[in-house]
């Protein structure tokens, strides 16, 4: 399999991934899904602001625990704390 083919197929199995995340996070902040797909066409003046929430949550919790990995790397060193002391305070600004 050539380079640029590996590349799109983790691409697609990436956007698949963001498009299934996507949908999840439709249907827990109250929208309709037929068939799989959202059904954007009504007024969703609260889902959506219920949705949006929900989104950046999902994106919190990923940047947070992209710290917490980052960590790892560190051993004894002080930058643990330093990494830790990120995620905690990205998880935090959903308290705000």
């Amino acid at each position: 399999m050539k380079s640029d083919d590996v590349n799109k197929s983790i691409q697609d199995m990436t956007t698949n991934k963001m498009r299934e995340r996507t949908k999840a996070l439709a249907e827990q902040a109250g929208f309709v899904v037929w068939d799989g797909a959202v059904d954007w066409s009504c007024n969703y003046d609260d889902e959506l602001e219920k949705f949006a929430e929900l989104v950046r949550a999902d994106e919190r919790e990923a940047c947070a625990k992209v710290c917490e990995e980052n960590s790892l790397m560190f051993g004894d060193s002080a930058l643990i704390g330093v990494c830790r002391t990120n995620a905690s305070r990205i998880r935090s600004r959903g308290e705000e």
